[in-house]
């Protein structure tokens, strides 16, 4: 970005922003380590593994911070217990049938760890990292979700390559022949955290769509941008809706560089 296409009243923002605690806290727990992954030489999976955490940690940072919905403490350990409750009785009203057929020690050990992983419910209404990335996602604004195109299948993808990689498991042969997919999608998840962090210093949608408009960065061009979002929130081409009957008529005019594109309701 050109310091010249920034106004010198949006640089003071971005300068009181830094010094700001909660921004400062933000930039010193998750945004130090997204400088690094621009530099990563190692294995394309490891960077995977540590661009998905940040993303990962910071979702789930947002979440707790604006969208967290939780039980009261006294009603979360009540139900904790009620269901506690209903694994023991199971596993007494089951204990004929376990001795039968010789399983009782194996069913009593499988409804015990039932039992113990409860211990690690979290009282939340996003309890894992898709449930808190979709509450990021959907605070992003729709222009830039559109812009990015990092969806549910590229979310999977990721989570997978990132949970295989932190457990030091094999990447999968299916996986292996898609790295050109894997790579764009990567690229995608940085150029949505170089997004956030825009917008946390306090630069605005129109500057940042700007600088990465104008930019040939191998993130903003490997993460394969929709062209027609990109133009149309840069300017550079006219948008008009049409209805039904506008639209049958457009078509068959002799148009010259216009594309009618149809979206259907």
């Amino acid at each position: 970005m050109s310091p010249h296409n920034v106004s010198d009243e949006l640089w003071g923002v971005v300068v009181s922003n830094i010094f700001n605690d909660k921004v400062g806290n933000a930039i010193s727990s998750f945004w130090v380590r997204l400088v690094s992954m621009f530099s990563y030489k190692g294995f394309w999976e490891y960077e995977i593994l540590g661009v998905v955490s940040i993303l990962d940690a910071y979702s789930l940072d947002y979440h707790e911070k604006y969208t967290l919905k939780k039980l009261p403490k006294e009603e979360y350990q009540k139900l904790k217990n009620e269901m506690v409750k209903v694994l023991d009785a199971y596993k007494l009203s089951n204990l004929p049938i376990s001795i039968e057929n010789g399983s009782y020690l194996d069913d009593c050990q499988v409804i015990d760890g039932m039992i113990f992983s409860l211990g690690t419910i979290r009282n939340t209404n996003a309890p894992n990292f898709k449930s808190a990335f979709d509450g990021l996602m959907n605070s992003i604004d729709k222009d830039i979700r559109d812009l990015i195109g990092l969806g549910s299948d590229e979310f999977r993808l990721i989570q997978n390559i990132r949970n295989l990689a932190a457990h030091g498991q094999a990447i999968s042969k299916n996986i292996r022949d898609n790295l050109q997919k894997v790579i764009v999608v990567k690229e995608k998840v940085k150029f949505l955290l170089l997004y956030i962090v825009f917008i946390l210093l306090g630069f605005t949608k129109e500057t940042f769509i700007n600088a990465c408009g104008n930019s040939f960065h191998k993130i903003r061009l490997n993460a394969q941008l929709d062209a027609l979002t990109l133009s149309k929130l840069k300017g550079t081409a006219k948008f008009f809706e049409l209805n039904n009957t506008e639209f049958i008529k457009a078509k068959a005019l002799p148009l010259v560089d216009i594309s009618l594109i149809y979206h259907s309701k």
